[in-house]
């Protein structure tokens, strides 16, 4: 499991980045900083880019269907919290996707 959360984290940095991210931010995030809230380093509109890249990319890589989107609930803002929550995240989501 490690080696996938490890991966998940290269993925989300590399998303981060190619949403214009600064080093100094994604440095803030990869120590545990929230990626959106009060104190967070994404406004709404990066989190929802943030969202529909890691989706597209995950998928790709994986050939799982994992639509994020879809399984928003009230819940689903709270793995997006940072970014331990959010690798843990999607490697459960990884794991329950149909193929």
């Amino acid at each position: 499991m490690a080696d996938i959360i490890n991966e998940l984290i290269t993925i989300i940095t590399s998303e981060l980045e190619s949403l214009g991210l600064d080093e100094h931010r994604i440095n803030l995030v990869l120590s545990g900083q929230e990626l959106y809230g009060f104190s967070g380093v994404l406004d709404s509109v990066k989190l929802v880019e943030l969202i529909a890249g890691l989706n597209d990319r995950i998928e790709k890589i994986t050939g799982k269907n994992i639509d994020l989107f879809e399984r928003m609930d009230n819940e689903f803002f709270g793995n997006f919290l940072n970014i331990n929550a959010l690798s843990h995240y999607l490697a459960e989501s990884i794991q329950h996707a149909p193929l």
